[in-house]
C-alpha cells in the first residue's frame, strides 16, 4: 500500500510518525503535530481497514445507530485510532471514552453509557465556571500512568462537538454519570469501579495487550478516586459533583 501523506504527531508527549493515503488525516491531527523524536509508526494496512469496518458496524448495532457511509478516508481515520490505541499501551497510556472538562489545571472526567448526557454535563462545569474551565477532549481523552501521577490528555477523537485540546493535566477524579431525579453522588469501591472501567476503556484483540490494559486499569483505581454521580441538568448538578469530587466547598 503506498502512502503519500506522512507527518510526526504527538499524544500524550509521545510523538509517532503516521503514513496514510488520505491528507485529510493529517490535517485532523492539525493540532497535534510535533517536530519530535518519534517513538513509533503506525501505517494501516488492508486488513487494519477491514477490522475497523468491522468495529464500527458493529459499535452502531450495539448503541441501535444508523452507521453513518464508510468512506476510505473514515476508514483509514477508524484504523489510525485502533493502531495508535494500540500502540500507547507501551507507554503506560490508555483510551477511555468520556468527556473530560479541565478546571483550575486539573481534569474531572465523566463517562457514561452513549447518549445520558455527558457532553452536556461537562458543557454546564464550563458554563459554570467560565474561563477557569475548558474541554480538554469530549469523547476519547488518554489517560497517561506516569511516576507523578494519572494525567489525562488531549486527542482529536473528541466527538460530534470537536471540542478537545492538545494539553496533557493531572486527572482529579473519574465519574460514573446517570440521569436522576435528584443531584447525588458518593465513592465508588475500586470493585465497584471495575466494571465501569473496563466497559469504557479501549480493548485489544491482543491477550497480550488486554493484560497490560487490566494493568493500567489497575493503577487507575488505586490512583484516582472513582465516583457515581446521578443529576439532573443543572448549575446544581455542578456544584454537586464538584463538592462530591474534591471536598471543596463550592465556589464558582
Amino acid at each position: 500500500m503506498e502512502y503519500p501523506t506522512v507527518f510526526t504527531a504527538a499524544l500524550a508527549n509521545v510523538p509517532f510518525t503516521v503514513s496514510c493515503r488520505f491528507p485529510q488525516n493529517k490535517a485532523f491531527f492539525a493540532d497535534y503535530l510535533s517536530d519530535g523524536e518519534p517513538r513509533f509508526c503506525v501505517a494501516p494496512e488492508e486488513k487494519d481497514l477491514l477490522a475497523a469496518k468491522e468495529s464500527y458496524l458493529r459499535t452502531m448495532r450495539a448503541e441501535g445507530k444508523t452507521p453513518l457511509p464508510c468512506s476510505e478516508p473514515f476508514l483509514e481515520n477508524l484504523a489510525l485510532h485502533a493502531l495508535i490505541a494500540e500502540e500507547m499501551l507501551a507507554f503506560d497510556t490508555l483510551l477511555m471514552h468520556g468527556s473530560a472538562v479541565a478546571l483550575d489545571g486539573e481534569v474531572f472526567l465523566f463517562t457514561a453509557e452513549s447518549g445520558v448526557g455527558k457532553s452536556t454535563h461537562t458543557r454546564l462545569w464550563r458554563e459554570t465556571f467560565g474561563e477557569r474551565a475548558f474541554a480538554l477532549n469530549d469523547d476519547k481523552p488518554l489517560l497517561a500512568v506516569r511516576e507523578g501521577g494519572v494525567f489525562a490528555c488531549g486527542t482529536p477523537w473528541c466527538g460530534k462537538h470537536g471540542l478537545n485540546r492538545n494539553a496533557v493535566l493531572p486527572l482529579r477524579a473519574v465519574a460514573w454519570l446517570t440521569r436522576g431525579q435528584t443531584n447525588t453522588i458518593r465513592p465508588l469501591s475500586p470493585a465497584e469501579a471495575i466494571p465501569t472501567l473496563f466497559s469504557q476503556c479501549y480493548r485489544s484483540e491482543s491477550e497480550k495487550s488486554m493484560e497490560k490494559i487490566l494493568r493500567l486499569e489497575d493503577a487507575l483505581l488505586r490512583r484516582v478516586p472513582f465516583f457515581k454521580l446521578a443529576c439532573t441538568i443543572s448549575s446544581d448538578a455542578v456544584r454537586v459533583a464538584y463538592e462530591g469530587m474534591t471536598g471543596r466547598k463550592w465556589k464558582k
